[in-house]
């Protein structure tokens, strides 16, 4: 009616008139509002809210969520397609019957419940009998586990958007439960705070403060979970990658600005990119810990952040001291990774000759007397980095200090022989030479 109104300007046309129709209006709004705190309201539009929002991210097309159903109560629909079969199931006499689930292994008369109903896991056995071997599924199960794989959605921690996280902490209920939960209140509190969530942000901020709680919040082996854009991931967080996460939450430094002192991990939670590579914002922290869990290392990621940086590509929302962090974790993962492997013999990553790289590369272009010459030379040692050309960069290198006639620093002469870490030092000079401004650091 509103809208009606103020498409034909009635509003504005015949002010007195219009003012008599809203006040009737009103009464019909404050009724409409009234409604809401009825216990009616309260039992259905929770739950309707939460079918669009939650329950669809896990399944869809049956019960309440089939764009066909019948039956408009939530309740009964659900009470019908899941738990009935199931209170049927156990009252029946099994003992005869000839398929068995093929989830759980339980004994079943009929071949009519399949985990196609969920999404991204299963397909319509009826429709798509090509999917089986020799066109014959046997994927069936009971209504059982049927029951069980309706309530996935109350297991994952969603935000937002179409993301979600489980942490499959096998030990005990007690240790699952109390891990997800964590995880849960951290993403609540990013939604609450209008902060960029995402679910390996709210896992890592679980950890941290199970970590500083005093708490085992050990990783290692544990099955990690993820949902993104209707997919499932499915990592076991390595030994090596859980090491590394406690190094990024137990290491500290003091913010300048304000004497506050934070961990390295939070320094990482609000970077990100805007519409970058087909997503909205690019969380750098989400594929940093991607990265770790599936035992990879960093070189990509710190690659494509100083490349962004040098062009001075609109949209990046992070600093050369968030640069260094993921650095300074890949140094971390690269030195436990030689551990892990028992290389007695393998140059490790010092980070105290991290930060002295990063300080050569500020006086370098602190000795420029053109701020561009030292976003030429970036790019030029990063694209020899990209081809794994050691010669390259250090012709560069050389080059540089011969301008500015001091002399090359030992640590790229002393790691030549070892790629990795050569890349390292290497990463982190080129953080120092492309540093911004206070101006536009502030910005």
């Amino acid at each position: 009616k509103i809208r009606t109104l103020n498409k034909n300007n009635f509003l504005t046309k015949s002010p007195e008139e219009a003012k008599e129709i809203l006040q009737e209006l009103i009464k019909q709004l404050l009724k409409a509002i009234e409604y809401f705190s009825t216990d009616q309201a309260r039992k259905y539009f929770p739950a309707k809210t939460l079918s669009y929002t939650v329950i669809n991210k896990a399944w869809n097309g049956v019960s309440f969520l089939n764009p066909q159903a019948k039956n408009l109560d939530f309740y009964d629909d659900y009470q019908n397609y899941f738990v009935a079969p199931v209170q049927k199931y156990l009252q029946e006499d099994h003992s005869k019957d000839k398929y068995i689930c093929s989830t759980c292994g339980r004994p079943i008369k009929r071949l009519e419940y399949s985990y196609g109903f969920l999404n991204d896991m299963g397909y319509d056995l009826n429709r798509k009998t090509s999917n089986a071997w020799n066109f014959k599924n046997d994927l069936y199960i009971c209504p059982v586990c049927q029951f069980l794989y309706s309530l996935v959605p109350a297991g994952f921690t969603y935000n937002m958007a179409s993301q979600g996280i489980f942490i499959n902490e096998n030990s005990s209920i007690r240790n699952l439960q109390g891990k997800n939960d964590a995880t849960f209140n951290s993403m609540m509190r990013d939604i609450r705070s209008n902060t960029q969530t995402s679910p390996y942000r709210a896992f890592s901020a679980a950890f941290k403060d199970a970590e500083a709680s005093g708490q085992n919040a050990a990783l290692a082996n544990i099955q990690l979970i993820t949902y993104n854009n209707d997919h499932y991931n499915f990592q076991i967080i390595p030994i090596v990658a859980s090491k590394v996460l406690i190094k990024v939450v137990e290491k500290k430094y003091t913010v300048k600005q304000t004497g506050e002192v934070k961990s390295y991990l939070a320094n990482l939670y609000n970077a990100g990119i805007s519409n970058f590579r087909g997503a909205g914002y690019y969380s750098i922290l989400e594929n940093v810990l991607n990265c770790l869990f599936n035992n990879t290392n960093l070189f990509s990621i710190i690659q494509e952040l100083e490349l962004l940086k040098v062009g001075n590509t609109a949209g990046c929302y992070y600093n050369t001291f968030q640069i260094m962090t993921v650095i300074r974790m890949n140094g971390w993962f690269l030195n436990e990774l030689h551990k892990y492997r028992r290389s007695e013999n393998a140059m490790k990553v010092e980070e105290d000759k991290l930060t002295k790289a990063r300080g050569c590369g500020m006086h370098v272009r602190m000795g420029y007397d053109n701020e561009n010459k030292a976003k030429t030379l970036a790019y030029k040692m990063l694209e020899a980095i990209r081809a794994n050309s050691t010669d390259r960069f250090m012709e560069l290198l050389l080059n540089a200090y011969l301008y500015l006639d001091k002399t090359v620093p030992k640590i790229f002469i002393e790691t030549q022989s070892n790629t990795e870490v050569f890349k390292e030092y290497a990463f982190a000079f080129i953080a120092g030479l492309i540093g911004s401004s206070n101006a536009e650091q502030d910005k």
